[in-house]
């Protein structure tokens, strides 16, 4: 699929890269930090879901500030900025009227936006996001706990060749996924951004917090959800269409918090994504093409997942006992 790179500046001087794809009635999508405008085309996690959204509507992404083709190094990066910079994107654009998709770390965006420009959202579909970050539930002490030992892993290994410390982040947003998607994901982190970038993202997606907007949001919303989802919790897709007016609520019978293109989740996302918006739903050629992989590969992938995942969370335990004993001693 063929696309123009173009550029626009944000009010602090960032520049942002973005793109159109696709033909048709347009579709915009709030960005992700795991993202890259060209690489994401050509990513076997990736792409099929970017050319199923493309194959009948123009769809418009750009790479958030310090991620992908966009400036590297921001000197600031916040959610309130993120949302200015769809603002950015949206307004050099001229786009009027459209779709709006938030999926991740773009539900929140998506929002935001949506509560502060409703006549320019025609209709909006939240996917697998949140409405609150970890800095704003209720174990405060166990999140902080983990949103360090996210930051030590990514500071100690993103960037590097091997994928240990990319594999534990991958593990959970495609746990029934193939050593081949987990390797593509992988890819994709490492080129999306640089460790420090990645640090201070998570940082900041820490504290995300729309939950007072959602009683405001007048503009029809579909909220999608993985059942198993272990990025975003689950009850906070529900909160998020318990709480929207009028929203309607689609429980995923998945894992996987990036969904695979050829699992039966997948078809159910387009086929209720399509319908909503109005439009003839995708074949299953289209959405669901790839051969399935057996039901028992799927659950030894996932039990093989987590077991890597326990063991590398116990090392980096073992690791900081032995430096507080040796600090001690």
């Amino acid at each position: 699929m063929q696309q123009a790179v173009q550029y626009c500046e944000t009010s602090d001087g960032v520049r942002l890269a973005y793109s159109f794809i696709g033909e048709g009635p347009l579709i915009v999508r709030a960005p992700h930090w795991f993202s890259h405008l060209e690489q994401d085309l050509h990513s076997e996690a990736m792409s099929p879901a970017l050319k199923n959204l493309a194959r009948q509507n123009t769809l418009l992404r750009y790479d958030p500030r310090g991620i992908g083709l966009s400036d590297r190094e921001p000197k600031d990066i916040s959610f309130d900025l993120w949302v200015s910079d769809l603002e950015t994107v949206i307004n050099h654009t001229k786009v009027d009227k459209f779709v709006l998709l938030g999926f991740s770390q773009g539900v929140a965006q998506a929002i935001a936006y949506a509560h502060k420009h409703p006549d320019k959202v025609d209709k909006l579909v939240l996917f697998s996001g949140y409405h609150s970050g970890a800095l704003h539930r209720a174990d405060i002490e166990k999140e902080k706990e983990n949103l360090d030992l996210s930051k030590a892993l990514i500071r100690s290994g993103w960037g590097g060749d091997g994928e240990a410390h990319r594999q534990f982040f991958t593990s959970q947003f495609m746990p029934d996924a193939n050593l081949s998607l987990h390797k593509s994901l992988n890819e994709i982190q490492r080129i999306a951004a640089t460790p420090e970038i990645a640090a201070r993202y998570v940082d900041s997606l820490a504290d995300t917090n729309v939950e007072r907007l959602l009683t405001e949001i007048s503009v029809p919303t579909l909220v999608f959800h993985s059942k198993g989802d272990l990025r975003a919790p689950f009850a906070q897709g529900q909160e998020i269409a318990a709480k929207i007016p009028n929203a309607r609520f689609i429980v995923l019978n998945t894992n996987n918090h990036i969904l695979v293109e050829d699992e039966p989740s997948s078809q159910v996302f387009f086929d209720e994504f399509y319908s909503f918006i109005g439009q003839p739903k995708l074949g299953p050629s289209t959405a669901n093409s790839s051969k399935a992989k057996s039901k028992f590969a799927r659950i030894a992938m996932a039990a093989e997942n987590n077991i890597l995942i326990k063991l590398f969370i116990a090392i980096v335990t073992l690791a900081g006992l032995v430096l507080s004993l040796k600090n001690l001693f």
